[in-house]
Formats: structure tokens, C-alpha cells, sequence
């Protein structure tokens, strides 16, 4: 029988993990840097202009405007303290991505071997989606939400319940998105009667919203607030899934689609573009509260309110918890109104970890859908800023693959229960004392 003695004294492979850390760092010197040099225009540039304006003087909010929440600043600003000038600045921006990669190649690895799968087997995975994703990942912050993200998976498995509610909201401080995810480890502290730890969870994350946010809210008001009202009046990204059905109609004789550059990307504009922009936001909150339906029947009619292992999360139940919030990424991904080829970053981390029977599947998706990235940006997006109909259709493929997975994870990420004397050992919670049943 397995018990929590056996899971509570799982570790990660330490010589897997060197040997991941000691190849991811060859990947970003020897590929990722070098090809981010050579194709994309002036890499960096952007970050580097925020942090000059921050090495000036400039208080964020205050002197000048942002789309970006405080933490992705300070990100920017840290490599400018070295290298205030291109393309030495680059360099060091690249170099704390690697360092943010660095460290969820060790959280994916503990995850693993605390839910039982291989770990060399899932950091392997973990590399395949970083080679299908990148150069992008060393000329965007992305890595860094998408470390958040994981890192606060990691301390709610592990049982740190206050620092995964942390790890949330400096997650919401860096990219704003990562706030989709608290719906699943509220639900999960409600099905098990730990409203101590949900009431404290929600005062971490408060407390750590507060303060990093509240000095700057302070400082100018509407300034700060642009943070949320900047994307919600932009429109129809090019690359997004609506995009594609706008375009789409539009090669089937529907009405001239045009492009516009605004909002710091190539959008869209039609009769049809502008009314999905008008209902997208409402559409991903539908699609959210759909999924977070599904994930709260399965976490009340499967699971036993009283399987609770000292050491952290059932690992049935965290499974099922990696699933759902790998699928509220995809949702929101294929339900916005924008969607940069960056954004396929988030998903990295997590896809690892889903259930070992289909991993070959959504590793595949993952592949190809990196791959039409790619191919599109930043070799053929002029081509595709024209619209031509082969770059179109090329690029719905990948945002049709980005559906399918979220519906291959809806099919196949649940909890099922074990034969007795393969389930852990349970553990009885009454009056504050561990029982065995």
C-alpha cells in the first residue's frame, strides 16, 4: 500500500535536474540569444525604453503611462542598472528569462516526482515546448508570469497555502492573468471544509496586492487604472481565434476586413471584428464559469473530503488541479480578443504534468502550434499582415489546435478513484488531531 510517508519523502532527481538546468542554459546561449539577435527587429527595445524612463526619475503611473503592471517594470528595470544601451541590455534581459526558466525547471521537476510521474521524462517534455516556442522567450517578460503561475501550483500541492495565494498575486502584479487560476484552489479548500486556509489565502493575496500595487494606485489614479481599461478598448487582434473567423468570412466574400496598428499590435476592424470585441470579455467569462462548473461537480462527487496527506495536496486531486488550471489558461488564450505570439508561453510549464495517457497528444499540439507560431512570427508576418489567404488559414490552424486542446483536456483530466490498496493512506482530520481511519 502507498502511504503519505512514501509521497511526503519523494524528492526530484537531482542529477535529472543538473542536467535540464546545464542544457536549458546551452539552449539560451547557443539558440535562443543568438536567434533573437538575427530575427527579430531590435529585441529589447521596448523593455528598454520603460527602464530608461524609471533610470530618469520617472515614477510609473505618475510620470508616465503603462499597459504593464509593476512587477514586469521592475523586471525591466533590473538589466538597465547594468547596461543601460542595446544590445548589451538584450543580453541581460535574456539572461533573467533564462534564470525565470531556471527555476521552473526545478518546480516542474519536485511537482512531478511529488505526483508520482518521471521526472526525466517530464523535463524532457518541458524542453520540446520551450524549442517549439521560442526564440520568443528571451524578448518578452512571459516567462515570468508563466513561472508565477507554476510556482504557485507548486506551494498549493506542496501544502503552502499562504505562499501559493502570494505566488497568485504577484502573478496578477506581472501580467494580469494569472487571477484566473484562484478560482481553483478556492474551490478546492471549500469541498474540504479548510475555511481557515481559504480565509487566509485571501488575505496573503490581498495583502500582497496591496503592496505592490496600492503606492502606485496612490501616486495617479486614472494613470494606474489604464492598466485594465487600456485592454479592454483594444479591439481585434490579428492573431487571436476571432480574428480568424473574421478572416475566414472574409475569404468566403464577406466584407472587407481592414488592418490597423494601435494598442501596440495589428488589429482589426470589420462589422463583424467590432462586435466580437464588444462580447469577447463577457464570452470568456461564460466559458470560465462553464469550466469552473465542470471542475467543482468533479472535486464534489469524486473526491473524499477527508483524504488529506500532511505534506500537501492527494495527488489524484492535484492532478486534476494542474488540469484545470492548465484549461482556464486555454480558455482564456482562445477567448480573447488578443492574442500575442507570446502568450503561448503561459502554457508551457503545466502541459507537462497533465495526464500521462494523453501526453503524447498535447505535446504534439503544443509542437505544431509552436511551430505555426513561428512560422508566422516573425518570418511571414508580413504576408500574413496582408492577409493572404494560404498565412490565414495557416494561422487558424493553430488557434483550432489551441480549442482542441482545451477540449482534449476537459475529456481527459479528471479524477478517478483508485482500487483500495492503491490509494493513499488516509488521514482523518478531527478536532484539529491526525487520525488513521
Amino acid at each position: 500500500m502507498i502511504s503519505y510517508k512514501d509521497i511526503t519523502k519523494t524528492r526530484p532527481d537531482v542529477v535529472a535536474i543538473l542536467i535540464f538546468i546545464l542544457l536549458h542554459i546551452a539552449i539560451f546561449t547557443l539558440f535562443f540569444i543568438p536567434l533573437s539577435q538575427l530575427f527579430y527587429y531590435a529585441p529589447g527595445s521596448m523593455e528598454l525604453s520603460f527602464a530608461k524612463q524609471m533610470l530618469n526619475g520617472g515614477i510609473p503611473y505618475r510620470d508616465f503611462t503603462s499597459e504593464y503592471p509593476p512587477l514586469a517594470l521592475l523586471v525591466f528595470y533590473i538589466p538597465a542598472l547594468i547596461r543601460s544601451s542595446n544590445p548589451a541590455y538584450a543580453l541581460l534581459f535574456a539572461s533573467e528569462m533564462m534564470l525565470l526558466d531556471l527555476i521552473i525547471v526545478y518546480l516542474i521537476a519536485d511537482i512531478a516526482s511529488y505526483i508520482q510521474i518521471p521526472v526525466t521524462r517530464t523535463l524532457a517534455i518541458y524542453t520540446l515546448l520551450l524549442l517549439a516556442a521560442s526564440p520568443l522567450i528571451v524578448i518578452r517578460f512571459d516567462v515570468l508570469p508563466a513561472m508565477l503561475v507554476i510556482a504557485a501550483l507548486w506551494a498549493f500541492i506542496k501544502g503552502k497555502n499562504v505562499l501559493a495565494w502570494v505566488f497568485v498575486a504577484l502573478g496578477v502584479t506581472a501580467k494580469l492573468y494569472p487571477i484566473i487560476i484562484a478560482p481553483a484552489f478556492g474551490f478546492y479548500l471549500l469541498r474540504n471544509h479548510q475555511f481557515r486556509k481559504l480565509v487566509n489565502g485571501i488575505l496573503a493575496f490581498s495583502t500582497t496586492m496591496l503592496a505592490g500595487n496600492l503606492p502606485f494606485f496612490l501616486m495617479d489614479p486614472g494613470n494606474f487604472i489604464n492598466i485594465i481599461t487600456y485592454h479592454g478598448q483594444r479591439g481585434i487582434q490579428c492573431e487571436s481565434t476571432y480574428a480568424s473567423l473574421v478572416l475566414i468570412e472574409q475569404i468566403l466574400g464577406g466584407p472587407a476586413v481592414k488592418g490597423i496598428f494601435n494598442f501596440g499590435s495589428w488589429n482589426i476592424t470589420s462589422p463583424l471584428a467590432d462586435s466580437l470585441a464588444r462580447i469577447a470579455l463577457p464570452f470568456i467569462a461564460v466559458l470560465l464559469l462553464a469550466m469552473y462548473g465542470i471542475y467543482v461537480w468533479i472535486i464534489w462527487k469524486r473526491t473524499d473530503k477527508t483524504m488529506y496527506l500532511p505534506s500537501g495536496i492527494e495527488p489524484g486531486a492535484a492532478k486534476l488541479i494542474i488540469g484545470y488550471v492548465t484549461l482556464a489558461i486555454a480558455i482564456f488564450m482562445a477567448g480573447n480578443k488578443v492574442f500575442s505570439t507570446q502568450f503561448l508561453i503561459w502554457l508551457i510549464p503545466t502541459v507537462p504534468l497533465l495526464n500521462r495517457r494523453w501526453q503524447a497528444v498535447y505535446t504534439m499540439l503544443f509542437i505544431i502550434m509552436g511551430a505555426i507560431t513561428q512560422f508566422i512570427f516573425p518570418y511571414k508576418y508580413m504576408e500574413y499582415g496582408a492577409f493572404l489567404t494560404p498565412y490565414v488559414l495557416i494561422l487558424a490552424l493553430r488557434n483550432f489546435l489551441l480549442i482542441l486542446l482545451a477540449v482534449l483536456i476537459v475529456l481527459t483530466n479528471g479524477i478517478k478513484r483508485e482500487p483500495a490498496d492503491c490509494q493513499p493512506e488516509r488521514v482523518l482530520i478531527t478536532a484539529g488531531k491526525l487520525k488513521r481511519p
